[in-house]
């Protein structure tokens, strides 16, 4: 699997990593870049809310190994999907199902971790979009983890992705139950960015706008 890398995801990693560096240089210097523009959930408790943080914790990141993991996934997926929607649907695309993954990963934290109210960042939500919106165009198609070289269909692939972020985000919620267990990831985030990237991609077909 390969392709041309295209103007929007070229535009999408250089902004992520000129973020993540200026973020890295700042915090350095004494400077709270993270509390400032990673995401603070209205919906609880605690001060540090900004409504710019919604836009901008999807271009923030914690480390280099969470950039380098999204934009390793950006840099070989999306550029297949921005040639298949065209560059301005592709960043329609990509940022609502960032923004969806954001709304989703508060409604879920304010019903069941109303005693936190850490920062959310990443690109991964939107991220999580982009490869449902790759297994629904390329379900057949073989792709494989760099950690797992073996040729796998996407939607087994993927599917199992999603599944895994939905399961571990039922656990990382479900201290309701006795069974609360965080990985320190924004899986319901994940999940929310897939859930709204399906939905957008049947609306857009139901109205012909894209195949």
């Amino acid at each position: 699997m390969g392709a041309r890398i295209t103007d929007v995801v070229k535009n999408l990693l250089i902004l992520n990593v000129l973020m993540y560096l200026g973020t890295y240089t700042l915090e350095k210097q004494g400077y709270d870049i993270t509390g400032w523009l990673a995401l603070r959930n209205p919906f609880l408790e605690g001060a540090g809310f900004q409504p710019y943080q919604i836009v901008t914790s999807m271009f923030m990141h914690a480390d280099f190994m969470h950039l380098l993991s999204n934009m390793v996934g950006l840099f070989f997926i999306a550029p297949i999907i921005e040639m298949r929607l065209g560059a301005k649907k592709f960043l329609t695309y990509y940022l609502i199902t960032g923004l969806g993954a954001t709304a989703v990963f508060m409604v879920i934290s304010a019903l069941f971790e109303p005693g936190t109210n850490y920062g959310a960042l990443g690109a991964s939500g939107a991220l999580s979009g982009v490869m449902m919106a790759f297994m629904l165009y390329y379900p057949n198609m073989k792709v494989m983890l760099l950690f797992f070289p073996v040729p796998i269909k996407a939607k087994y692939l993927i599917g199992g992705i999603l599944l895994y972020d939905v399961i571990m985000g039922f656990l990382g919620h479900a201290s309701f139950i006795g069974v609360a267990y965080n990985t320190g990831v924004g899986h319901t985030a994940h999940v929310g960015g897939a859930l709204f990237g399906f939905l957008l991609i049947t609306y857009w077909r139901k109205r012909g706008e894209v195949l």
